[in-house]
């Protein structure tokens, strides 16, 4: 999970901060350039994207920027800094926003929200920015976060009984009623049958960034690790 550093530990380094920056500008340009190779190479069609595919991009009209949020690569601390960003002194410290409340819908605004100008007119002319994250490892860590706590019998009941039901031989009664004992290997069979997202789309926690943030299509002018 990434870390949000003190302001002053940011503010005030030491005379190789403009060597840092510049070397940030090149690892930055050189993941826009690498994402343009990769959407020259795999994407066949563009397709003119709705509103409807514009639920992750959350906006911070007060500062211009849009984020586009990826379950499982940070966005709960990015989304409390937004909220310290946009809430007129209601938040001042990212840090003391609990976890459920930096993800209560109506918190932030996203695109999705807005006509088709206004959505537009923030494409052109805000920084967007998107986190990314090795995709195995956001599998890894959604399956931890998602099926091996305790709480989280929503999930369990929703996908874990589904999972358990599909992909395990002659499993007990507990386990098809629970669902709370998933392992990593029936997990993963779930994502690659292909019967999984014929039936409907896959979890926003395990869903593919460019379903989420479509990279291909909006120009973000960062993209983070």
């Amino acid at each position: 999970m990434a870390c949000l550093l003190p302001l002053s530990s940011v503010l005030h380094r030491p005379h190789h901060k403009q060597l840092d920056l510049l070397a940030a500008q090149r690892s930055l340009q050189g993941r826009r350039e690498l994402l343009e190779q990769a959407c020259l190479s795999h994407t066949r069609k563009r397709r003119v994207l709705s509103p409807e595919d514009l639920k992750h991009l959350i906006v911070d009209d007060k500062h211009s920027l849009i984020y586009c949020y990826v379950p499982k690569v940070a966005c709960t601390n990015w989304k409390r800094v937004l909220m310290v960003l946009t809430s007129d002194g209601r938040y001042t410290d990212p840090l003391a926003i609990p976890a459920n409340e930096a993800h209560v819908a109506g918190n932030l605004r996203t695109l999705s929200e807005f006509s088709v100008p206004e959505i537009n007119q923030r494409l052109r002319s805000y920084l967007k920015f998107i986190f990314v994250r090795d995709p195995f490892e956001r599998l890894v860590s959604a399956y931890r976060n998602k099926f091996t706590r305790r709480y989280n019998t929503a999930f369990h009941k929703r996908y874990g009984t589904k999972i358990i039901r599909r992909h395990r031989l002659n499993p007990e009664p507990e386990a098809l009623e629970k669902g709370n004992n998933v392992s990593f290997q029936e997990f993963v069979q779930y994502l690659v049958d292909p019967r999984t997202q014929r039936e409907e789309p896959l979890n926003e926690h395990w869903e593919r960034v460019h379903t989420l943030c479509h990279p291909c299509l909006i120009h973000y002018d960062v993209v983070g690790k």
